[in-house]
């Protein structure tokens, strides 16, 4: 049995998303590149001038717009972390090869590794997915030593089904990128077609 515990803070929140976002980043490159190339054959276009003499503003303001929604939603997690009402509350837990049991202030959770449907470890954080879209996770620091983090991780990957090998909601976000690109490289034929 591996006991384990501690307090959630805010660095350790946003390194639980790595195991998640780890798994994005290559549609997040493929869409920077095809961006570049169609922005770099695209942007002389887009910014000559209109009828009037006046160079259009959109091109500057879209990707002034996406950076600001990103700094808003990183200031937005954070005070969403810091107002939270849980944020100083101690967690506890024990798990062993059958399953979990935690321990917060309100509430003792026993549950079998077969009530989960997957598992993402990054060295130093694990998720535990009870549902598609939730999940708890374990920052590293909450274990006493790399036996107990290992064993852990063990029992999970050992306890919890293995993923399906087709993953729909993936392939169709490829389908939806593809799409993407190929509108986009309908757009710049048109746009850079002669007469």
């Amino acid at each position: 049995m591996v006991e384990f515990g501690g307090r959630y803070t805010y660095a350790q929140v946003r390194a639980a998303r790595g195991p998640v976002s780890g798994l994005r980043k290559p549609f997040f490159w493929m869409g920077i590149v095809v961006l570049l190339v169609l922005g770099a054959g695209l942007l002389p276009v887009l910014m000559a001038p209109g009828p009037d003499g006046k160079r259009p503003l959109w091109p500057v303001a879209v990707p002034a717009a996406v950076a600001l929604l990103y700094v808003v939603r990183r200031i937005s997690d954070r005070r969403a972390f810091e107002t939270s009402k849980g944020k100083d509350e101690e967690v506890r837990g024990s798990a062993d090869a059958r399953g979990l049991e935690l321990r917060s202030a309100g509430a003792t959770m026993r549950t079998e590794w077969s009530g989960f449907v997957k598992v993402l470890a990054s060295k130093d954080t694990v998720l535990l997915y009870n549902s598609d879209r939730s999940a708890v996770f374990f920052p590293r620091a909450f274990f006493a030593s790399d036996e107990d983090w290992t064993s852990f991780v063990g029992w999970a990957r050992a306890g919890i089904p293995k993923e399906k090998l087709v993953h729909w909601p993936t392939i169709w976000k490829l389908v939806a990128w593809i799409g993407v690109v190929m509108a986009l490289l309908v757009a710049w034929t048109f746009a850079t077609r002669n007469g």
